[in-house]
């Protein structure tokens, strides 16, 4: 007989399958509702709520503050309504322990007499929640003098950062001095201490945020930090101390320096100060406008001296047109001059105005380094040369020897002539030109007739043996170094020979 066939369980339906579905995903999605309800019951336990609104004032006015209790009062019973404390709740600004109505986070509870002592000490209770920097080597003397309330209020504020003032500048006035100037600092301007300083504590003197010196200044001045660092040179004597000539808060000079840039400059460099204050002549461009500055840059330079480009190029700076002299005579416009002149003086061409003159300030005129006045007349002196001297051979003067000059009728020496006889020793300016010209050797266009303004025409001519002159201060004459030589014509009576060495001269050479 066959076995009997097993029946199977019956298959759910499909209302059956959805709910077991149902309650599979939908156990664990209940199980979290509940944690978070229990877990919100807990934190309001110990957080309460903010505060209802407190009541709009009655029509009679404001609603008046209750008297202070007599009975302990606990923190659950609550520490703000309109009676109590209202302004904790409607405050600009609130510290949050008080705005989340947890005043036992900072109290204890009530010991009597409505006081609710600190949970620890004041110099510690901050530093529960906040961290201010306690291990730094500075600190705000205003946090070890009266801890933080000496800025911040502990409750409520109307300013930013629970601040007693009404801004950074104010709360930072209240123990700091006001620095005074009409040019401010940008941050200082803009009462943004903490741009530059920690308000708390700093590894740095002075609360510094970035360093001492010019890696606090970096900071903000960047590109002048990367200059200094890959120039050539830069200012000796004040690396990385910026308030060496800066002020860091306000002055009352053009880019915050301590004083007007003159004075700043020569608070240091002493010789420049002598060479300024104890000259003669003095230099427009040292006493006027930017004065050091228009010429030297004050940080960098790839330069010697500092100078913001190469002496010829900063001279022309002001000298590229004409000017007025302090003593009224009219300087003429060197850019014109030079580029219109093929022959330029050495030194001029080298970018050497500094071999001539003293920039700074001298004791000749115009500037000139050395002795060489623009007009002589008179007994021949070698000493009224110095200037010219310095650089070109004395023989030129002072010897009849063929080798001397090339300026010589056979073997006689006209430079010689023209600047030793006659009781009317000219300037080597009196022909020659000492900028530019184009003539050769420099020869100028005119000469000053007599030393008045009167220019007369040189029209110098050079030939292959020798050149001519027009008549302007004499006849017409020629000369050749190849003629035979003249006489020598006798100086006029009383005018003394030169002598051919200069040792040979009172008070021996120059």
């Amino acid at each position: 007989m066959a076995p009997a066939r097993r029946k199977s369980a019956p298959r759910p339906s499909k209302r059956h399958r959805r709910r077991r579905v149902v309650l599979l995903v939908g156990a664990p999605a209940a199980l979290l509702i509940v944690l978070a309800v229990v877990l919100a019951w807990r934190l309001r336990d110990r957080h309460p709520p903010l505060p209802p609104p407190l009541p709009t004032p009655a029509a009679g006015g404001p609603v008046e503050p209750a008297p202070r209790p007599t009975h302990l009062v606990n923190f659950s019973d609550g520490c703000v309504s309109a009676e109590c404390h209202a302004g904790m709740a409607t405050a600009p600004k609130l510290h949050e322990p008080v705005a989340e109505l947890a005043c036992d986070a900072c109290h204890q509870g009530d010991n009597g007499g409505h006081v609710y002592p600190l949970v620890v000490g004041p110099d510690r209770l901050c530093l529960k929640c906040h961290d201010t920097g306690t291990t730094e080597p500075v600190q705000h003397r205003a946090m070890s003098a009266e801890g933080c309330l000496a800025c911040h209020d502990p409750h409520t504020s109307d300013n930013a950062q629970l601040l007693n003032a009404g801004s950074v500048r104010e709360t930072c006035a209240r123990c700091h001095p006001t620095t005074e100037g009409s040019t401010r600092h940008e941050p200082y301007a803009e009462g943004n201490c903490g741009a530059c300083h920690e308000p708390h504590a700093s590894a740095e003197p002075g609360l510094l945020r970035g360093g001492v010196g010019s890696r606090h200044c970096a900071m903000c001045h960047s590109a002048t930090d990367e200059e200094m660092r890959s120039a050539l040179h830069t200012h000796a004597g004040v690396e990385g101390e910026c308030l060496a000539c800066h002020g860091p808060h306000a002055t009352k000079h053009k880019g915050l320096l301590v004083a007007d840039i003159g004075t700043t400059c020569k608070g240091c460099h002493a010789e420049v100060s002598k060479a300024v204050e104890g000259s003669v002549v003095s230099h427009d461009a040292v006493l006027k406008g930017d004065q050091c500055l228009a010429c030297h840059r004050p940080h960098d330079s790839n330069l010697d001296k500092m100078l913001r480009g190469d002496e010829r190029t900063v001279c022309l700076g002001c000298h590229k047109d004409q000017l007025k002299a302090r003593d009224g005579r009219t300087i003429p416009a060197m850019g014109a001059l030079l580029t219109a002149s093929p022959v330029i003086h050495g030194p001029v061409a080298a970018g050497n105005c500094g071999a001539c003159h003293s920039i700074h300030g001298a004791n000749h005129e115009r500037l000139l380094r050395q002795l060489n006045p623009s007009v002589l007349y008179g007994s021949f002196d070698i000493q009224n040369y110095a200037l010219c001297f310095g650089c070109h051979s004395q023989e030129l003067v002072l010897t009849d020897s063929a080798e001397a000059t090339g300026f010589r009728e056979g073997t006689l020496n006209l430079h010689r002539k023209h600047m030793t006889y006659g009781g009317k020793a000219r300037s080597c300016a009196s022909c020659h030109a000492v900028h530019g010209s184009v003539q050769p050797r420099l020869i100028a266009d005119a000469a000053p007739y007599e030393g008045s303004d009167w220019l007369v025409p040189i029209d110098f001519k050079l030939t292959p043996d020798g050149g001519s002159c027009a008549s302007s201060c004499h006849e017409t004459l020629t000369y050749s170094r190849s003629a035979p030589t003249p006489e020598l014509e006798a100086p006029p009576e009383g005018e003394p020979t030169p002598p051919s060495d200069p040792a040979d001269q009172e008070g021996g050479a120059p």
